[in-house]
């Protein structure tokens, strides 16, 4: 330690113990889309639920929410920022994300629109910049994306804890309940084609709720507080905040989405005989998916998966026709049939 003092005394100083504390600063941005957080969320993996966020920094509105199969490809978070960009007509001046492997598209696409759109939503044939990036560098407010460590993206990461404890923990009881073991591709065709509708249908509302709720007012914070986030999205003058979200013609973005979807994965995997199946069972109970009877359409689908195998040649004229159905449901009557006469077979013994 002594000859490390020696050569370099400021380096042994900034590793001594606390000289590295964070520093807490006060949040500011000028309006609605000034800046996105973003970030992906693996606490509720092990039920099946990698989730991917972007959120408002000024409003504090959730731009997206998603479940996605996984959140950490690259192709898919740049697919879920082109939704984004694609629903609400434009992109931020900023995002900020931590430094994972799965940002390099969404910097690249940001980037790029950023180098041929001003902040008056003016397209131009050539980079606002010559040397955008020592520009933007000497910029820092004008950074189309800025690579965070982990604790200082707050704005999505603070509002992880939240998730965790008024949706997560309610999920992980669900799956718990329904004592799901994911360990072969027909349990995983079931959990895709069941539970993740549900999850998903869950999620929206979350977030849906989550944007109508009224904030704590803070008298200390610089950008608004006391009501909800949709409300600051939608009447952001009354708080003295501008517009600035920067409009993206719609045909460029479908463009480059059409590029991402060979490899983006939005949507999980089921087999296809067992989406049928489904479809059909819905059609003629004309019901939707619910926590209160998912176990019947599990139950169903488990039938359907082994009966594929049985009438393989002819399953899709059985599902076209819905005579598998009534093969299943027949089925199902003798199992309970054939159950009821055991259980009555021991209690008289």
């Amino acid at each position: 330690m002594r000859a490390l003092r020696r050569i370099d005394p400021v380096a042994v100083t900034y590793r001594r113990l606390g000289s590295r504390k964070r520093t807490r600063v006060t949040l500011t941005a000028d309006g609605p889309h000034h800046q996105w957080s973003i970030d992906g969320h693996d606490k509720l993996t092990k039920i099946g639920m990698p989730i991917y966020g972007i959120r408002d920094k000024w409003t504090g509105y959730l731009i997206s929410l998603e479940i996605v199969p996984n959140n950490r490809r690259a192709d898919t978070v740049a697919q879920l920022y082109l939704n984004c960009v694609l629903e609400y007509g434009g992109i931020p001046r900023t995002i900020t994300s931590d430094k994972g492997s799965e940002i390099g598209r969404v910097f690249d696409l940001q980037s790029t629109f950023r180098s041929v759109i001003s902040f008056s939503g003016v397209t131009t044939l050539i980079p606002l910049h010559r040397n955008l990036t020592a520009h933007l560098h000497n910029n820092d407010d004008e950074v189309p994306h800025r690579l965070l460590p982990s604790p200082h993206n707050i704005v999505i990461e603070r509002f992880w804890n939240y998730l965790i404890q008024h949706f997560g923990e309610r999920m992980k009881d669900l799956v718990g309940q329904a004592d799901l073991m994911v360990s072969d591709d027909r349990d995983r065709a079931i959990y895709n084609a069941v539970w993740i509708p549900l999850l998903k249908k869950e999620l929206a509302n979350f977030r849906s709720d989550f944007n109508l709720t009224k904030t704590r007012y803070q008298h200390e914070k610089s950008m608004p507080s006391g009501q909800s986030p949709t409300t600051y999205m939608m009447d952001y003058r009354s708080e003295g905040g501008q517009q600035c979200l920067l409009p993206v013609a719609p045909a460029v973005v479908i463009t480059m989405s059409q590029e991402l979807e060979l490899n983006a994965q939005l949507d999980f995997q089921v087999p296809e005989v067992v989406l049928t199946c489904l479809e059909a069972l819905i059609r003629e109970r004309e019901l939707s998916i619910t926590f209160d009877n998912y176990l019947f359409y599990c139950l169903l689908i488990y039938l359907f998966y082994c009966c594929s195998h049985l009438f393989s040649s002819r399953y899709t004229l059985f599902v076209n026709r819905c005579d598998l159905i009534v093969l299943v449901l027949l089925v199902l009557f003798l199992f309970v049939l054939f159950l009821s006469w055991w259980c009555w077979c021991g209690y008289k013994l």
